[in-house]
């Protein structure tokens, strides 16, 4: 394993000089999300299950059942938008839709008509997204009959990588190539970005900038680095194609096509096909089939580097590491949905959390499986196992609010509200909110930037081999102002 120091803390909460913005949301207008099984996210939209819909007096219910969620800025949606009107009358009802500002309609105001399942389909391409993110509202009814429910619009933002820390400048990104990026990861010490056109960047432990491919795939967990103290490896997908250090991946009885997710950890990677099967690649045994029925969507496998180094995946809803389910009991390893792992260098300060469907936090500790929390924001970007003793814990988003597994409040009281997406690696974390505010963490909390994107790999934190943790770098890609 690679080590760092990380005895340095950054404490307290510091605000930026000039004041930040307020909240001026209502998140209870955000329903929690609950991803439907066997949604496998070939398609850059997210399936919904609104946990606590929309009534009116009638009895009628309201929820959104799919919604873009990686949509680039200031372009049309390529998936469509549905939601469900259900109760008495249902069908052929008037639902009218709300954009938020800096979004617009290709043609028409808004207004739609519900189909015979009492299902309003928007199709793609029908709305034109804004800068950022935004909030989507739809109402059935009038007077004691009104209805409205709500829903987050991401948007995946373009242009030059920003960066801060207290790390020496080398490791901010040259003005020669910095635009256009759309995507970046971190792993350890070292981090990876994608550009619009394709181009994949890495810089390795405050090393120079480097291309290494052209021509990779773009969507959400597409890209990663496998770091270890004898290995440094991309690894990609180009037109659905797996590749590992700059090399097509030959597959052992497997056909490398179909690919759509990759994750990396120390000496391990995984990647997974839309049709669900998973591979496990280690530096020791090289790619090997781990099992079919994966679900394949961002963030819903993971790496677990520890003592030994394992695949953490979804294979029908239950917990599977490597090849054998999780040693969860096994009335409640079902459901699952979203899965995080912390790189750690024992099995005791590694670990995974996982939420089901219903909103449940489990979390393995390096050596057993408990539930530590429930009502949980189900998607991508929602959790994060931290490696930083005496701060080994699992964290995750409810209801807006960062939760801790050891109770503890970040950011404080007073900014946690509104959170849409952790980011970790490592011993380290990033914390961003719907009003664009980003907060860094290492044993304390740093607002650091305002209108930072929200988008899927948009930001990641970077270690350095050589440095505090706590003064770990920041990158991040901000939204545009305007279209």
């Amino acid at each position: 394993m690679i080590a760092s120091n990380d005895s340095e803390n950054v404490t307290g909460f510091d605000q930026l000089a000039s004041p930040l913005p307020p909240a001026g949301h209502d998140a209870g207008l955000i329903p929690r999300r609950t991803i439907i099984q066997g949604a496998a996210w070939t398609i850059p939209a997210v399936a919904l299950a609104t946990a606590s819909p929309a009534y009116a007096a009638s009895g009628n219910q309201l929820a959104f059942t799919q919604v873009p969620f990686d949509t680039p800025a200031c372009s049309p949606t390529d998936s469509a938008l549905v939601l469900r009107l259900s109760g008495a009358s249902n069908v052929g009802a008037l639902v009218q839709l709300s954009l938020p500002a800096g979004w617009s309609w290709a043609s028409g105001s808004g207004s739609f008509l519900t189909d015979s399942n009492g299902d309003v389909t928007v199709p793609a391409g029908q709305i034109i997204a804004g800068p950022k993110l935004g909030t989507i509202a739809a109402t059935y009814g009038s007077g004691s009959t009104t209805v409205t429910t709500a829903t987050d619009l991401a948007v995946v933002s373009r242009g030059s990588m920003q960066y801060f820390g207290f790390m020496p400048p080398d490791l901010s990104v040259p003005s020669a190539i910095n635009s256009d990026f759309v995507r970046v990861y971190a792993n350890w010490n070292s981090v990876l970005a994608l550009k619009a056109n394709g181009e994949l960047w890495v810089c390795y432990d405050s090393g120079a900038w480097t291309q290494v491919a052209s021509g990779a795939d773009l969507g959400a967990n597409q890209a990663a680095f496998i770091v270890d103290s004898d290995v440094q490896k991309a690894i990609w997908t180009s037109g659905g194609e797996l590749y590992l250090g700059g090399v097509k991946v030959a597959l052992p009885g497997g056909s490398n096509a179909g690919f759509v997710r990759v994750a990396g950890g120390a000496g391990t990677a995984v990647a997974a096909k839309s049709d669900g099967e998973i591979w496990k690649w280690s530096k020791v045994d090289g790619w090997s089939l781990l099992g079919s029925n994966g679900l394949s969507g961002p963030e819903q496998m993971a790496c677990l580097t520890a003592a030994s180094e394992s695949v953490v995946w979804i294979k029908g809803g239950s917990v599977y590491i490597d090849s054998i389910p999780a040693d969860i009991p096994s009335a409640d390893n079902s459901e699952f949905r979203q899965i995080a792992a912390g790189r750690g260098r024992t099995a005791s300060d590694s670990g995974v959390v996982a939420v089901k469907a219903n909103g449940d936090v489990w979390r393995f500790n390096g050596s057993t499986w408990a539930k530590i929390g429930s009502n949980a924001e189900v998607g991508p970007g929602k959790l994060a196992y931290i490696r930083n003793s005496p701060y080994v814990v699992a964290w995750w988003i409810s209801g807006g609010v960062v939760m801790r597994e050891n109770g503890s409040q970040f950011p404080s009281a007073a900014e946690n509200h509104d959170i849409i997406r952790i980011i970790q690696n490592g011993p380290v974390a990033m914390v961003l909110r719907r009003d664009g505010v980003g907060f860094r963490w290492y044993d304390g909390g740093q607002a650091f930037a305002t209108n930072v994107s929200s988008g899927l790999n948009q930001g990641a934190r970077a270690l350095n081999s050589t440095s505090s943790a706590g003064l770990s770098p920041a990158y991040f890609i901000q939204n545009a102002e305007s279209c």
